[in-house]
């Protein structure tokens, strides 16, 4: 189980991230371009959780996701909260493409817990335009500890409404 403090650590990243795009896509320094308005989108789930989307220039893709999402213990087969994030978009290799100003997409992530393998298995989805992001996640976690025992864990949807 990840503790809770990944998702507040999470949460502190994702604020410096979006401060840094924020900067950015306003021109905020001397060498950067001007840019349109609607390239980064940043939102609190209805869990507390944070949704940064950032949109590569040409807004074909999303170049930057983050997600923070929690499974509450009611949701989890060992009864206990489980709290996790989501990287994808370009710079992640994990190109998320947007077409008609909807998006698509659903990641894996595999890793281990010291000997707890677990699989997350997350699909975001959404409706971009200058002004918002309007989507949703929804996740599946499956664990296995080395004895053949586990536990699963879903949640979703989580609703999200990003704002520019």
């Amino acid at each position: 189980m990840r503790l809770a403090s990944l998702g507040l650590f999470s949460a502190t990243v994702a604020l410096v991230s979006l401060a840094v795009a924020a900067t950015v896509a306003s021109g905020g320094g001397p060498t950067t371009a001007p840019t349109r308005a609607g390239l980064s989108y940043g939102a609190l789930t209805p869990q507390g959780e944070t949704v940064w989307i950032r949109l590569r220039p040409d807004r074909n893709r999303i170049a930057s996701l983050e997600a923070s999402w929690g499974a509450p213990a009611a949701r989890c087969s060992h009864r206990q909260e489980f709290w996790s994030f989501t990287y994808a978009g370009g710079e992640s290799g994990r190109v998320i493409p947007v077409t008609g100003g909807a998006f698509r997409k659903q990641v894996t992530d595999r890793y281990f817990e010291g000997s707890t393998s677990i699989v997350e298995n997350l699909e975001i989805k959404g409706r971009i335009d200058p002004a918002k992001v309007v989507g949703e996640l929804t996740a599946t976690v499956r664990a296995e500890h080395q004895d053949g025992t586990g536990y699963r864990c879903n949640v979703g949807p989580i609703p999200f409404t990003a704002v520019n």
